[in-house]
């Protein structure tokens, strides 16, 4: 789910998993690892992943290349591989 003003990078993903290599994508079994929820005004950067079940809150700035594995509070600007905060927008 995305709120309202998101704007999303060239080639960044979400709830990224590979069970099951070996079969092709059509016959795959869908699993649920939580959604992924983005607040309003977020910006996500290039190539950046937020794994499943993350919650991230409004006016977030995500950096590129960013891995997002925990939830990410609002008025905040994250980055790096796992991220973690790097500024308040308070």
């Amino acid at each position: 789910m995305t709120g309202r003003f998101v704007y999303i990078g060239d080639n960044s993903h979400g709830g990224l998993s590979i069970e099951e290599a070996t079969v092709p994508p059509a016959e795959r079994k869908l699993y649920s690892k939580g959604e992924i929820v983005i607040g309003n005004n977020v910006w996500i950067g290039d190539k950046a992943t937020i794994l499943a079940g993350v919650h991230i809150g409004d006016n977030v700035i995500i950096g590129a290349n960013s891995v997002i594995t925990k939830d990410v509070p609002s008025n905040t600007m994250v980055a790096g591989a796992p991220a973690r905060m790097i500024k308040s927008l308070n």
